[in-house]
């Protein structure tokens, strides 16, 4: 599925005027300046694409426990899900109506007993691992810009937050050129309304923060010179 994320325009505007003004005061070549931003850009997108947490998934739709019974004079221990009034709908699970919702798409039969406690246990836990699926999708931009970074002074930092699945992002670097241009790009197996607006905000704030960044470093090399006392 093809989606075109849009920065807010009057961000977009004052990032290409900043840009332009950066321009004037760093020497390095286009190229690396590009790549420079764009390998930023992704990596702040990473940091401010919105996440959940356990505590909220364990919030909406219960916690898994363990508990131990006997069967036939054997210990065992057997999975389910503790549910607390956040995680009810009108007394329900909620985490059983998402799953008899999605079978009903299917026009497959609800679940109940022993198979729906299965599939809420099994719900639970694919939420939790996919907490940074969609910011996680940066990286794989961010992996390929990375080797075409000549300094990473100031990088912000995407330790600790790895992509999983398939690969679902990437790059393609600036080069010198009478055009030189750069872009770094991602995309997600299904972009739901709500993935299209996290990570469009995430994005957005990824260019504002590059922003503050190049006019940081404008009034540094300005103070440098004199022009400001």
């Amino acid at each position: 599925m093809d989606v075109n994320l849009k920065v807010n325009a009057a961000v977009n505007r004052q990032f290409e005027r900043t840009l332009s003004e950066y321009l004037k005061v760093n020497k390095r070549a286009l190229a690396d300046v590009i790549n420079t931003k764009l390998n930023f850009i992704a990596r702040n997108a990473v940091l401010e694409t919105y996440k959940t947490t356990p505590q909220k998934i364990e919030s909406d739709l219960g916690k898994v426990v363990s508990v131990g019974m006997v069967v036939k004079g054997k210990k065992r221990t057997k999975k389910t899900v503790s549910l607390s009034n956040s995680s009810r709908i009108g007394g329900a699970p909620r985490a059983a109506l998402i799953i008899n919702k999605a079978l009903g798409r299917k026009g497959e039969k609800g679940l109940n007993g022993a198979k729906m406690r299965a599939a809420m246990v099994k719900l639970i836990g694919a939420r939790k691992r996919s907490i940074n699926y969609v910011r996680a999708s940066w990286i794989f931009g961010q992996r390929v810009l990375d080797k075409f970074v000549k300094s990473k002074a100031g990088a912000p930092s995407t330790t600790g937050i790895k992509p999983i699945g398939n690969r679902r992002g990437g790059a393609i670097p600036a080069m010198p050129a009478p055009t030189t241009k750069g872009s770094v790009f991602m995309w997600l197996n299904k972009f739901t309304a709500f993935a299209e607006k996290i990570t469009t905000v995430g994005l957005t704030k990824a260019f504002q923060k590059e922003i503050r960044s190049m006019q940081d470093y404008m009034y540094r090399k300005f103070k440098e010179t004199g022009f400001y006392k």
